[in-house]
């Protein structure tokens, strides 16, 4: 993060609170002119820093379940690697899919309507079952997504809390899943090129955006960065606990931490997990460590991986 200013931290800050903010609110928000603000991002696009743009969406109000793969593999040549790997990427309800430094070495998130769709897809998986020597299955119920503060130039600023996964059903027709599908990859598209498709009025989109924001379908707008780039890696943690006797004060905690963004309820796995950005792997040891001093009578052990390459990230089924 050294190559970037002060105002190209803020820059960065207010996409992250909002990355459908106009250019113009940025440039009143960090003092600069519309024009400089605009080459700022076009810059950062161009570098890499800012690799694009999605919108955060609830899929369980949209009738969705989100059910995690970890998979570890057996006798696997970069040639079958690679064939699996393309293989899983081409599966619509496979959202994301990364691989994994660490116990596993590959995980994705399966996005379904019922079990049943579970099933078809685990189906289509185990096509390769002979090259996967292990596999943990667990769903979301729910993810605590975190404004990310260090972002931001002043670190007294408290974290929005997006909320994902666990929540009832909500009313929705097709045209709001067509507006879904074309602002999701994209949520800086205009959203007059998304009415033209959809041969309806500007103002019909605009109204069916609020929409879909008050009942909580999309929840926010963040920009895609590669925190490498920003001097930052990715550590997944998954922590069993001695008790629950502490563990509001330690969701607090955790939601409150400067460089803890996510806290993620699920069934089927460990008792607490967070998702951390650190400086490096001592600061992550660090941060571990101030953890464990402070709840030293909840906290039991802890296990973490680091992430390699994405294949997939769309956020929503194709």
């Amino acid at each position: 993060m050294d190559k970037l200013n002060l105002k190209d931290k803020k820059i960065l800050y207010e996409l992250e609170k909002n990355a459908r903010v106009t250019i113009s609110d940025i440039a009143k928000k960090v003092g600069l002119s519309k024009q400089l603000v605009s080459y700022k991002i076009k810059r950062l696009e161009e570098e890499k820093i800012i690799e694009g743009y999605h919108a955060i969406i609830d899929t369980s109000k949209l009738g969705y379940t989100t059910y995690r793969i970890y998979l570890k593999f057996q006798h696997l040549t970069t040639q079958k690697k690679d064939e699996i790997f393309d293989y899983l990427t081409a599966i619509n309800e496979i959202t994301i899919l990364l691989t994994i430094d660490g116990r596993w070495d590959a995980g994705f998130a399966i996005m379904v309507k019922g079990i049943y769709e579970f099933y078809d897809v685990w189906d289509k998986i185990m096509a390769y079952k002979e090259f996967i020597d292990s596999h943990h299955i667990s769903i979301y119920a729910p993810i605590y997504h975190f404004t990310r503060t260090f972002l931001s130039p002043k670190r007294d600023e408290i974290p929005k809390t997006l909320i994902l996964g666990g929540n009832e059903k909500v009313k929705f027709d097709t045209l709001d899943i067509q507006i879904i599908k074309e602002l999701a990859p994209n949520i800086r598209k205009p959203l007059i090129e998304i009415a033209s498709k959809l041969q309806k009025s500007l103002q019909f989109v605009i109204n069916r955006l609020k929409t879909l924001e008050k009942k909580g379908i999309i929840q926010g707008y963040r920009p895609i960065l590669n925190w490498h780039l920003l001097g930052y890696d990715y550590y997944k943690v998954d922590i069993t606990l001695r008790s629950y006797k502490n563990y509001k004060e330690l969701f607090e905690y955790c939601k409150n931490h400067l460089y803890i963004f996510q806290i993620d309820k699920t069934i089927g796995t460990t008792d607490f997990e967070i998702e951390i950005y650190a400086r490096s792997k001592e600061h992550f040891k660090e941060t571990m460590q101030e953890l464990q001093d402070k709840f030293n009578t909840s906290l039991k052990n802890y296990t973490y991986f680091t992430l390699g390459k994405t294949y997939k990230e769309t956020f929503f089924p194709a």
